[in-house]
């Protein structure tokens, strides 16, 4: 959220107005290419906005410190598509359809939170090992020694 580029696009005055219109017009249990760009308006050398790249996008503004309230609004749009996809699992497994709104959510937490949980443990071994410590088999910390 550095990039000026980035940061002129969430002082957009508009874009609060547009997260709002898109989360009541849009739900979770939609199949997720509702939000991909339609190919009639694709310009020549540009490509096509895919569903799966504007979720990534707006999931980047949900858990970024610096997108304040269109981040807050992003937060609640997808929060709501998501426990939209939670509550109506029997009905998307009976489709047998393309993948909804609410698991491509779903999904993008899911690795950040694996990311997030993989970048802790690393750090909690790099700390360990500063202090020569390790964790045993069992999960245990010791101190090892070196000779």
């Amino acid at each position: 959220t550095t990039d000026p580029e980035v940061t002129k696009f969430l002082s957009e005055p508009s874009l609060p107005y547009v997260l709002q219109l898109l989360h009541v017009c849009v739900d979770g249990d939609q199949e997720a290419t509702i939000l991909s760009q339609p190919e009639c308006l694709v310009e020549t050398g540009r490509r096509r906005i895919e569903a799966y790249q504007l979720l990534c996008l707006f999931h980047q503004l949900e858990t970024s410190k610096l997108s304040g309230r269109v981040g807050l609004l992003a937060e609640d749009m997808l929060n709501d598509w998501a426990n939209k996809e939670d509550n109506n699992k029997i009905n998307v497994s009976m489709k047998n359809s393309t993948t909804t709104i609410g698991q491509v959510i779903h999904n993008l937490r899911d690795a950040t939170l694996r990311r997030t949980r993989s970048l802790a443990q690393n750090m909690r071994e790099k700390r360990l090992r500063s202090l020569n410590m390790r964790v045993n088999e069992k999960g245990q910390v010791r101190l090892f020694v070196c000779l």
